[in-house]
């Protein structure tokens, strides 16, 4: 009942429902989305006037964020940017709150042969002192941008370029975590998906002027390297899966890009490819 109330709620946001009972749920989530604009502009003014500080710990600290809710890719780049760090012989650790076990857990297997700790809580002061304490030089901070409390020395924003700012409202009438102009606080803008996405690119770029947007933007794409067996763990080429048919098994938000990435970069776009979310 929860989980379905849940998808209800995210086929309103995402404008998949109409019908007159769907219409009056909208103009209820309109109302809400607009006591939590004024909640989000309080906020941000209450760090501008110094009402409210930011702790800032020694080390270095990179956000990583988005300005929507999900969906852009931000974990693969989390793992991507904290590798290159450490490859620079700098150590690394990621501070993540963790809503479940999957993303932080992800992160921890994926990056304990870097030897970069992934430190999950709530408490994004608490878990900078633990790895301040490991005299950590670079901070991740996973899913920061709007966790202010916590100074940064760069702050990168992922955009999806399939769908970047939804219909344009604000939570929970639409998928926007904060107003477009909030995007001045970036240091760095990243167009994700930016291959299946690229006739949006023009329009999101004109988009973000007329809000006086202007910051360094940066284009990426998922790319397939290889496949792994879930027996052994032995990663095989991709050439194994030529003509052959394949079910994908997606537990992310956009499983639609995840199905366009395999078969764009493999032999899979030859053969059936169904999804399975």
């Amino acid at each position: 009942m929860k989980n379905s109330f849940r998808q209800y709620i995210q086929r309103l946001i995402n404008d998949k429902n109409v019908g007159a009972f769907s219409s009056v749920m909208k103009t209820l989530l309109l109302i809400a989305s607009y006591v939590y604009g004024i909640l989000a502009r309080c906020h941000d003014l209450s760090y501008k006037v110094n009402l409210l500080r930011s702790y800032k710990p020694k080390a270095s600290v990179i956000s990583i964020g988005n300005i929507t809710l999900g969906g852009t890719g931000k974990t693969p780049f989390v793992i991507m940017l904290a590798e290159l760090i450490a490859k620079g012989n700098k150590k690394v650790a990621i501070l993540i709150r963790g809503y479940g076990e999957d993303e932080w857990k992800l992160l921890e297997d994926r990056l304990k042969k870097c030897n970069i700790k992934v430190l999950v809580g709530r408490d994004r002061i608490k878990t900078s002192k633990l790895a301040e304490k490991d005299d950590v030089d670079t901070i991740i901070l996973d899913d920061g941008f709007q966790h202010r409390r916590l100074k940064r020395d760069i702050d990168i924003v992922l955009i999806d370029t399939t769908n970047p700012f939804g219909n344009g409202y604000l939570f929970p009438r639409g998928i926007l975590r904060e107003p477009l102009t909030s995007l001045k606080r970036a240091s760095v803008l990243v167009f994700t998906k930016a291959d299946k996405g690229k006739e949006n690119i023009s329009s999101i770029e004109r988009r973000l002027k007329s809000f006086k947007v202007d910051k360094k933007v940066i284009k990426a794409i998922h790319k397939v390297s290889g496949i792994y067996k879930l027996k052994d763990g032995k990663k095989e080429n991709l050439d194994i899966l030529k003509n052959k048919k394949v079910n994908l098994l997606s537990a992310i938000c956009d499983a639609s890009y995840f199905k366009y990435v395999v078969e764009k970069n493999s032999e899979i776009g030859r053969a059936s490819c169904r999804e399975r979310v």
